[in-house]
């Protein structure tokens, strides 16, 4: 929930994986790779499950109207999935609130931040982990 809120008000473009979005500091993309396992499998026996995979994006940024700053939130198994934490700990129905504070302090992303350079194109390439989010804030940069 804490990445969906640094979305814009205004949805640019959604498909399969991604969404973008505007406000007035710049642009919001969010990347994500849900990973899901057919039901039919779950139930047989002796089936190998598909090792699920990581996603690949490259991303052409057209006619950025100057520099930006640009910030990235990795969240994934790696980093910050507080249900992975939850998971690794048994998944116990009832959390007291000691533990619960221990799980909100694991949810944190990583975070990585650049710069962008005004181009008629900017490229970037990334990789989305199974079950993984990445979202790009691209704030426009204020010169002084």
């Amino acid at each position: 929930l804490m990445l969906l809120s640094l979305l814009g008000e205004e949805v640019l473009y959604r498909g399969e994986g991604y969404i973008m979005t505007q406000s007035e500091e710049g642009y919001q993309l969010l990347l994500f790779n849900p990973t899901m396992i057919d039901e039919d499998i779950l139930y047989r026996q002796n089936v190998s499950v598909p090792k699920p995979k990581e996603r690949k994006v490259s991303i052409n940024l057209y006619n950025m109207p100057g520099d930006f700053q640009i910030t990235k939130y990795d969240l994934n198994q790696s980093y910050g999935s507080s249900y992975d934490k939850w998971t690794y700990l048994g998944k116990p129905e009832r959390i007291d609130n000691w533990h619960w504070e221990l799980l909100k302090e694991y949810a944190h992303p990583n975070v990585r931040y650049f710069y962008g350079k005004k181009a008629k194109v900017f490229h970037m390439r990334t990789t989305v982990k199974p079950n993984g989010v990445a979202l790009y804030i691209l704030n426009h940069t204020i010169k002084e």
